[in-house]
């Protein structure tokens, strides 16, 4: 019966725009959440219908933010964000790490720079202390 095909179908469409948009309402908060989510279709035959239902997925990606997935794509999906989460992550704590480097680099030069005008008292104090041996010695010649 084409007509109750094309009345289930619509009630289908109709019915996953409307969980997508329950989804983004009650789910999608950014910055607190991530800017999408995912509807999960629990069983292949769905999830292939809803995919050639037209325009369906790509409305729902576009106008709420809502990804499908079924039992087969699920994992690489989840796989998929993952690795990407990581890699934000990783790059997070590297802008941190250049930055303490950077403040290293900073205090090393000071150190250094300390350490030279350290080491310009000692060989002046060096010097000092000479003249004073030398003026020892001239006067226990003398003497």
């Amino acid at each position: 019966d084409e007509e109750a095909l094309n009345i289930a179908l619509k009630s289908l469409k109709q019915e996953i725009e409307k969980q997508a948009r329950d989804i983004r309402d009650k789910y999608i908060v950014p910055p607190v959440t991530t800017d999408f989510a995912i509807m999960f279709l629990p069983t292949e035959g769905l999830y292939a219908e809803v995919l050639r239902l037209k325009d369906v997925a790509e409305k729902c990606q576009t106008d709420y933010h809502i990804l499908l997935a079924g039992p087969t794509t699920i994992t690489a999906l989840i796989n998929s964000f993952s690795v990407g989460f990581r890699f934000l992550q990783v790059n997070k704590n590297s802008k941190q790490i250049a930055k303490t480097l950077s403040a290293i680099k900073s205090q090393f030069d000071t150190f250094g720079e300390e350490i030279d005008s350290t080491k310009r008292n000692i060989d002046l104090a060096a010097k000092a202390t000479d003249k004073l041996s030398e003026r020892k010695l001239q006067r226990t010649s003398s003497s």
